[in-house]
């Protein structure tokens, strides 16, 4: 059956308060798609923009999740996850091979022939440019695994690290330049030690530091060096950055009898403390049960969500302030009000301008910028008030060489491309101004 098909996930995460999604945990209402499909992902770039797996297709939101649309068919033999850096750039994996898409999800471009007949286990990335992942291929009777990173959002991908190993890589985080962990086993059954890697040189070495039985986890999940989570049948925790660990695989006395360990499908950590998890317990034939759980202790005890009786959860995610799940037979739900407008799923972020990408270009590169809410005579809080935004180019002696945005914008984020074409090779700088905002960034033409 489909739920016996353990699916690895993880997710990069905005962070929101768990108390505040607790306290309108009964609001949950169901979100029609139309589709008929078992949903396996679900994720959102911002609060508008989101995106759904099928086995069948890939649906999206541009609403904040009220309405979906189907984007494309697709083969999910090859692809479980979905997941997007921002509105444009994006991912499917989790089977044979890595499809990326830089338009939103329109067109999808298969990435690293390397990649075509590897499991991708995890993704991990630290900025919209700079990320990891693991594959695995079998090799004879054991595995090829490999680290590889892109610093061009996934563009090209470069190996790092490579070995033929009896355990399997199953997933990967990476909590700066430097430091990331993975976990690992032989898989032969569930419960298997749990072996931890760390990296402290960007990937391209590995120490084995600890292991763990009892739980036999295919994701990892940590907000800081000292805190990392890992889920699958049964969770442990570590809180001294993966030395020690504490697994944990008893969920609440209803459950607290019953064929195997309650497997983890999916994860949502918050911070340190609080986090969501997709939870399917058995307790005999068809008696599984698919249901949404919160911790607010480091996964201590994990409390049950009520949410819709026709929804049978795989995936969790966030849309900034509220929760999303997508399921079986094409249901989603949420715990987003009804009464929410379009503009409180606009983001509240801070102004910002993005590093251009690429850096050093020749001859073009694209900006990116961030125009956030702001609080005016002519809007309330909650408002999108226009403002006069400029982005202007100048060369090192402050001399205007370029003027690529002029005008009123409301809340949002943009990006405009510029070409230094009729330009020489050299060190430029772009500054931003919204309103009483400036922020000037350095970038590198070089022919």
């Amino acid at each position: 059956m489909f739920y016996s098909r353990f699916i690895v996930l993880t997710f990069i995460v905005f962070y929101f308060s768990c108390n505040t999604i607790a306290q309108i945990e009964n609001s949950w209402r169901t979100i029609s798609s139309a589709i008929e499909d078992n949903f396996l992902s679900i994720n959102f770039s911002d609060s508008l923009n989101g995106w759904v797996l099928g086995t069948k297709v890939i649906l999206h939101s541009t609403d904040g999740g009220e309405t979906w649309i189907k984007q494309r068919s697709i083969d999910s033999a090859s692809y479980r996850k979905v997941f997007f850096l921002n509105h444009k750039i994006g991912f499917t994996y989790q089977g044979k091979g890595l499809m990326q898409t830089s338009d939103g999800g329109i067109n999808w471009n298969l990435q690293n022939e390397e990649l075509q007949n590897c499991y991708i286990g995890g993704m991990s990335f630290i900025n919209d440019s700079t990320g990891w992942l693991i594959s695995n291929s079998l090799y004879g009777d054991s595995f090829n695994e490999i680290v590889m990173k892109t610093n061009n959002a996934g563009q090209s991908w470069d190996t790092l690290f490579s070995r033929i190993n009896i355990v399997k890589f199953y997933d990967l985080q990476f909590l700066d330049s430097l430091t990331g962990y993975i976990i690992s086993s032989d898989g032969h059954d569930n419960f298997a030690p749990i072996y931890v890697h760390k990296s402290s040189n960007g990937g391209k070495s590995w120490n084995n530091i600890s292991w763990f039985g009892g739980s036999h986890a295919f994701y990892l999940s940590t907000q800081n060096k000292d805190t990392l989570w890992a889920g699958g049948f049964g969770f442990a925790k570590s809180f001294d950055g993966g030395i020690n660990w504490d697994p944990y695989f008893v969920i609440e006395s209803e459950d607290s009898i019953f064929y195997g360990q309650p497997r983890f499908y999916d994860i949502l950590q918050c911070d340190s403390k609080c986090g969501y998890a997709i939870i399917v317990t058995t307790k005999g034939p068809n008696q599984t049960k698919f249901r949404l759980y919160y911790t607010e202790d480091s996964g201590s005890n994990w409390n049950k969500i009520e949410i819709p009786s026709d929804i049978y959860p795989i995936s969790v995610c966030n849309s900034g302030k509220y929760l999303f799940i997508a399921g079986l037979n094409g249901k989603l739900a949420t715990n987003k009000p009804t009464s929410v407008s379009i503009n409180d799923n606009l983001p509240e972020y801070s102004f910002t301008l993005y590093q251009n990408f690429p850096n050093p270009f020749n001859p073009n590169t694209t900006i990116k910028y961030l125009i956030p809410q702001v609080e005016t005579r002519h809007s309330a809080r909650g408002g999108s008030s226009l403002q006069n935004v400029t982005l202007k180019v100048y060369d090192v002696l402050g001399r205007e060489v370029a003027t690529l945005v002029n005008e009123e914008k409301p809340v949002g984020t943009y990006e405009i491309d510029f070409t230094g074409n009729n330009l020489p090779s050299g060190i430029y700088f772009y500054q931003l101004k919204a309103g009483e905002s400036v922020e000037t960034r350095k970038m590198i033409l070089l022919k």
